[in-house]
């Protein structure tokens, strides 16, 4: 019989901490937004510390060591700021609550108002702006009075070029994403899926992506083929080409009718991040399985509510508050350890544990057709064996009563494998 179950961290590697700095800036008011153009240069919008109605962009070009203001909101009259894009280091676009568009070239010092926009877009409200990384190529749409409006410009807003669609009553631009200079994918109206194989200009219906009724919605493709999207029901996954869906949730505990994702990331085809909410609390997991299983990331941000997570690759991560906590942080290392193992599909339900959280006593229940002979132990936070047993029945009962309240690692290992899970203790 073949391995059901393997261990995909080492023990040793399980419990060390993860790296993450923090890289708060000193101007920061309320925000978020960013935008990694890579590993170092990083943009986010913040509130003004000393006018916080007003809104400004500051970034830094060395990770987050040191960061400096990009530009404010206008004045003359006052225009807020309401949406940004970086497309280079240089190359800056600015949207604001007049429904005015502003460029520089020149690092945001200076800016200058663009007069040829079409009128169709004289509307931009809100975040419904975006932009190709391997074209630099703005997409902008609007709403208004149940029409929508989009339009591409390859050329830093000199001239527009109006977008078709097989069905433009069902084509709005309120997700995008390249995976190269010419393929793209757009979320439309009625949650349906479109995509593009010549920049933007054209968009063909392929199919549906699961609908959802809370606000997060967030899709990633990362091959023509593979793809992830992301509601308050789940994570979900397509192999061709967002025709069909799947769920992907194994190992993210807790998603269900009170605990829901607010962020996802994926670096590539394997290796994704999920941002979860749960009572007050936000939880990080990683996947390096395209997201057959998940593990939960073993690390404490003091009491930041850190909800949103951007990359650029595998190893650089930044993690972004919710409603204006004055918290960022960074890593460079992939969020650092987590727990979890690579479940086979075919013994999903070998090893149970419960109840979780436990009180005094914790279940572990064994599937004795395919488990023989199994021992137990419980593992606290710094690798320490506190307690061991061995599995003789179906469901084995053991008393953690002794043990403080807190975080505990259960690891079963068989004649199979070996099997880790977290668990509380009440």
């Amino acid at each position: 019989m073949k391995k059901i179950m393997i261990l995909i961290l080492l023990v040793n590697s399980l419990f060390a901490h993860a790296q993450w700095s923090d890289i708060t800036p000193k101007q920061w008011g309320s925000g978020g937004w960013p935008q990694m153009l890579d590993s170092l240069n990083f943009y986010c919008i913040t509130g003004d510390t000393v006018s916080p109605w007003q809104a400004m962009i500051i970034k830094t070009e060395d990770g987050g060591k040191s960061w400096t203001e990009l530009c404010r909101s206008f004045t003359s009259p006052v225009e807020l700021i309401n949406d940004y894009i970086v497309l280079s280091k240089d190359s800056v676009v600015v949207f604001t609550h007049l429904k005015n568009i502003y460029v520089a070239s020149d690092s945001g010092k200076t800016f200058q108002q663009l007069t040829n926009v079409p009128t169709g877009l004289q509307g931009i409200i809100g975040r419904y702006n975006f932009y190709s990384k391997f074209s630099k190529t703005i997409f902008i749409m609007t709403y208004n009075a149940g029409v929508y409006a989009q339009y591409k410009t390859e050329d830093f807003g000199q001239s527009w070029l109006p977008l078709n669609s097989d069905e433009p009553g069902k084509f709005a631009i309120s997700q995008l994403n390249f995976i190269n200079s010419k393929v793209g994918y757009s979320i439309g109206a009625d949650f349906i899926l479109f995509k593009t194989t010549d920049n933007g200009s054209n968009w063909i219906k392929v199919g549906s992506v699961p609908s959802s009724s809370g606000t997060f919605m967030k899709m990633q493709f990362v091959t023509e083929s593979i793809g992830f999207y992301g509601n308050i029901y789940g994570i979900y996954k397509t192999t061709d080409g967002g025709k069909s869906w799947t769920k992907k949730i194994k190992g993210i505990y807790e998603i269900n009718s009170s605990c829901w994702p607010t962020d996802m990331y994926f670096s590539d085809e394997n290796n994704g991040w999920v941002v979860t909410y749960c009572g007050g609390s936000y939880h990080y997991y990683r996947t390096e399985d395209g997201g057959l299983n998940w593990g939960r990331l073993e690390f404490s941000l003091s009491s930041c509510k850190m909800a949103y997570i951007t990359g650029f690759d595998k190893n650089n991560l930044t993690l972004w508050p919710y409603n204006g906590a004055k918290c960022v942080y960074r890593t460079n290392n992939g969020g650092g350890p987590y727990s979890g193992v690579n479940e086979k599909p075919d013994v999903e339900n070998s090893i149970r544990i419960f109840p979780n959280p436990a009180n005094n006593t914790l279940t572990i229940s064994l599937n004795r057709e395919t488990i023989k002979h199994a021992k137990a132990f419980i593992i606290n936070l710094q690798g320490q064996t506190l307690l061991q047993s061995e599995l003789v029945g179906k469901e084995n009962s053991l008393d953690i009563s002794n043990l403080p309240a807190g975080v505990y690692f259960v690891k079963v290992v068989d004649e199979n494998g070996v099997w880790i899970e977290k668990v509380v203790k009440e």
